[in-house]
């Protein structure tokens, strides 16, 4: 992250650095664990605030205070379920920062594969010296090479979002022999 400029090997070893540098990505039976948790919480918020809603205020109770109980019921709801979603959303965090990653070394492993002249510009030694390889990284998903990075946002987490979850048939194991760039760098 210096001043000063990168060869394309350096640049490939970084992002493989910064890839190994993220916590072990889930397994999909987790991911899928905490989508269910969090859609079972949702259900389970949403029908404690409707009972909440239904409560009958007693004639002798000022209605500006039934209100304020209400309100006190409501956030320790509120709250309560962000406290138990919050593991599951973290998790999920980190299968997208994972997700992202995966996509992002595909567009440079597409881009160094199409312009084989940048490959050139790496000193002889750094070729005969170094193997690189984007092997050894997280999972990948071939349906997504050509799609944007996940940029969307949620207010209690930075990469999880509830209208786009990670589908099953995009999460995939950590094969991921086929990216290696040996060959390309250094022919």
């Amino acid at each position: 992250m210096g001043s000063s400029a990168m060869s394309v090997d350096e640049i490939v070893e970084e992002m493989m650095r910064l890839n190994k540098s993220l916590p072990i990505r889930p397994g999909i039976d987790e991911v899928e664990a905490a989508k269910v948790l969090i859609m079972n919480m949702e259900k389970e918020e949403q029908m404690k605030l409707e009972i909440i809603a239904r409560q009958n205020k007693r004639k002798d109770v000022p209605e500006e205070v039934f209100k304020i109980l209400q309100e006190m019921q409501r956030n320790l709801v509120y709250f309560q379920s962000k406290e138990q979603k919050r593991e599951a959303l973290k998790l999920l965090d980190l299968e997208n920062v994972h997700y992202l990653f995966d996509e992002l070394i595909q567009r440079a492993s597409k881009c160094l594969s199409l312009n084989p002249q940048a490959n050139n510009t790496s000193s002889a030694s750094s070729r005969s010296s170094s193997n690189l390889s984007l092997a050894n990284s997280s999972s990948f998903n071939a349906s997504s090479f050509n799609s944007p990075a996940i940029t969307t946002t949620m207010s209690s987490s930075s990469f999880y979002s509830e209208k786009e979850p990670v589908k099953v048939s995009e999460l995939v194991t950590r094969d991921d022999s086929y990216l290696k760039l040996v060959s390309i760098l250094h022919n």
